[in-house]
């Protein structure tokens, strides 16, 4: 084993995660894009335990987790999700993914895709603040089903109105409220969605009763994890 007996040279296999972390943040302390506040604020540390369980356990001393995503490579990861989804399913702070594929670029149009059941005050009030920071416009997206009645549809469209009207400000962005029929399965009709609009982050509630099941929690509709190439913003649901 060449290879592993070069690194041993160097580095011991249980010192080698906190080297590789290391020279992560070194590179990150070294870019140009970085100025001196954001350098002085960086920190990190190496755990042990279930990658998923020990990030979901640390996340109620966080605002926010950012986690990449490389996609399905395992059959354990096509059928349960790897540890991104795990933890996005089971934080209780935000989390955004960043797919592989992501390229920076400025965030002008979100898209926050609900139902009934993700319209809390909190959710709306967290996605406009990160909207007016962004100074992005906000799309609050129902992908309708067959089933779904007009009067159903009104209900979602003034229950988002109630909530944005009895937010203690007026929000200082641009924003609409659309309600579009699904077209072979609400990931697709999504993805559609955000090509028309040239959506640059999507964000949903995690709640068992929310939209986010309908994409995420089933296998056969989890691969828009995989495949959107835009980051995935996924707020904390109510606590059941």
């Amino acid at each position: 084993m060449p290879v592993l007996k070069t690194l041993a040279s160097e580095v011991t296999i249980s010192e080698l995660p906190n080297s590789r972390l290391t020279s992560f943040v070194k590179k990150a302390l070294d870019s140009k894009s970085l100025n001196a506040p954001e350098k002085n604020n960086i920190s990190f540390e190496i755990g042990t335990g279930v990658p998923g369980s020990e990030i979901r356990t640390r996340s109620n001393s966080y605002d926010l987790i950012i986690m990449g995503k490389k996609g399905e490579n395992s059959l354990s990861e096509k059928l349960f999700g790897g540890v991104t989804t795990s933890v996005m399913t089971g934080a209780i702070c935000p989390v955004l993914i960043v797919p592989e594929k992501a390229k920076y670029k400025p965030i002008k149009n979100i898209l926050f895709a609900v139902n009934y059941n993700s319209i809390t005050t909190e959710s709306v009030k967290q996605i406009i603040q990160i909207a007016e920071k962004l100074k992005a416009r906000l799309h609050f997206v129902h992908v309708k089903s067959e089933q779904e009645t007009q009067e159903s549809n009104d209900i979602i469209t003034e229950s988002l109105l109630e909530e944005i009207l009895t937010l203690d400000s007026v929000p200082q962005i641009p924003f609409e409220v659309n309600i579009i029929d699904r077209n072979k399965s609400t990931n697709k009709t999504l993805e559609t969605y955000i090509k028309d609009y040239n959506v640059d982050m999507v964000a949903m509630v995690k709640s068992h009763q929310s939209i986010f099941k309908t994409l995420f929690l089933e296998s056969h509709t989890r691969s828009m994890c995989y495949t959107t190439e835009i980051p995935l913003l996924s707020l904390p649901g109510k606590q059941e």
